[in-house]
């Protein structure tokens, strides 16, 4: 996290939505890194997982599902015009 202040600007121009997802108990990659892009992507839907590092195995049922809706159509909720 000490050299993502150089993303700060960069990541406020992405129009792009976004989907976050991170396991609350993640050591490698903690909850910080989630909270720091959710404050900065402008379009964005994040979401702490009950998982540790490897949410897509850890939390499977909520993470599929977060991708199956996501990718049906809730990031359109998050686009802006």
């Amino acid at each position: 996290i000490t050299d993502s202040p150089r993303l700060d600007e960069p990541l406020s121009h992405i129009k792009t939505p976004s989907l976050i997802l991170s396991g609350k108990n993640d050591t490698i990659v903690p909850p910080a890194n989630l909270e720091f892009l959710a404050a900065r992507l402008p379009h964005n839907h994040s979401m702490l997982l009950d998982a540790e590092h490897r949410v897509w195995e850890e939390a499977v049922d909520k993470y599929n599902d977060m991708i199956i809706s996501w990718l049906d159509g809730d990031y359109l909720s998050f686009e802006k015009a």
